[in-house]
């Protein structure tokens, strides 16, 4: 638009031919003619140049960006490089998960060219290189067909680093992180707003999570390593969580001491929620026992059992002679070694009792 204002303004100021009275011209015919057409191709020239520098101070302004394919292969090198991010935690047990990813990332290997450059890092909460980046695509195979599970939990923050690092190292070509997981909410737990990656890197997810996950877990029990017999019950707390996209009614607890059900309680689950579960069971004998508490079947059958173990013990009577007693206790000759026996209770049943006579083993 901006580049038609000179054409408008050379169109409206248009010189226009005056009628004038003048003696025969034919001596000057000639050469006027000549002038008129090089002033005309004058001012076309102007008109041009005019309506060029219009343009491009428009172009300026807009800032245009040009793709110049010609650029981007040079600066690529035309191959590229690319880290593998293989999920081997113990969620990726799930169906089967660790197989499938290991499946995708052979296939990922095989659209590679031959100059393109490759690598694997295995992770759970540890991070391994398999390989170093290059182009060793058969050995890069047998990387990830020998990637076994772990019982570990999941880690995403060190393993994208360091593909990030090796990838910082690339001055020509393209640079890719893909990441094959099933991408648990506990894997990106330390990550913060200010991660990111280098430039010119880009990260595609793989996502493994099925839609219809279905696991119940018991995530803890709490129970007290000693127990007082005089308490004649057992106090057992049973965590359970439901990492499924799904509420459960209706699901049975069972509770085991020494092989033995000692009770079974019904529990509804909301999805993605925790519950505790409280247990009183009676105590039989000093001996040490050990229990369990224990879910039915799911797809994860590391997590529906958990084990734990108590010992009941009778309480110890402590008789210590007092033989000054003072109402001011730190006067007092027991009074260091009740504090001592106070410090043991934590870890031995006692209870202490302060006397200013001997008792005959009757009387005790």
């Amino acid at each position: 638009m901006g580049a038609a204002v000179p054409l408008i303004l050379h169109l409206l100021n248009r010189e226009r031919a005056k009628r004038i009275v003048f003696s025969t011209i034919r001596f000057i015919k000639m050469s006027s003619q000549v002038n008129i057409q090089r002033h005309k191709f004058k001012k076309l020239i102007l008109l041009i140049i005019r309506m060029l520098i219009l343009s491009l101070l428009g172009f300026a302004f807009a800032r245009p960006f040009f793709v110049n394919q010609l650029a981007i292969t040079a600066n690529t090198g035309g191959h590229r490089h690319v880290v593998l991010i293989l999920d081997n935690s113990f969620s990726m047990s799930y169906r089967n998960s660790l197989d499938r990813g290991k499946k995708l990332a052979v296939a990922i290997v095989d659209k590679l060219k031959p100059r393109d450059k490759a690598t694997l890092i295995k992770v759970s909460d540890v991070t391994q290189i398999a390989k170093p980046l290059d182009t060793e695509h058969d050995l890069l195979r047998m990387a990830i067909d020998s990637v076994s599970l772990t019982n570990h939990t999941t880690d995403f923050l060190d393993a994208i680093q360091f593909a990030d690092e090796l990838l910082r190292e690339v001055e020509i070509g393209q640079k890719e992180i893909v990441m094959i997981s099933d991408l648990q909410n506990l894997g990106w737990e330390r990550f913060i707003e200010t991660d990111q990656l280098g430039p010119n890197v880009t990260i595609r997810f793989i996502d493994l999570h099925p839609e219809d996950a279905h696991n119940l877990a018991i995530s803890d029990i709490k129970v007290p390593p000693i127990v007082l017999m005089d308490q004649r019950r057992l106090e057992v707390v049973v965590r359970v969580a439901n990492f499924s996209n799904h509420d459960f009614e209706k699901i049975p607890l069972n509770l085991f001491i020494n092989q033995k059900l000692i009770e079974t309680k019904l529990i509804d689950m909301p999805t993605h929620d925790i519950t505790d579960v409280w247990f009183q069971v009676p105590l039989e004998g000093q001996t040490k026992q050990v229990g369990y508490a224990e879910l039915p079947d799911d797809p994860v059958m590391i997590d529906n059992r958990r084990y734990f173990q108590f010992e009941g013990r009778q309480t110890i009577d402590v008789y210590c002679l007092n033989g000054e007693p003072n109402h001011d206790s730190y006067n007092n000759e027991i009074f260091y070694l009740q504090k001592a026996i106070r410090a043991l209770q934590k870890i031995v049943p006692m209870r202490f009792k302060s006397i200013n006579q001997f008792f005959s083993p009757n009387q005790i």
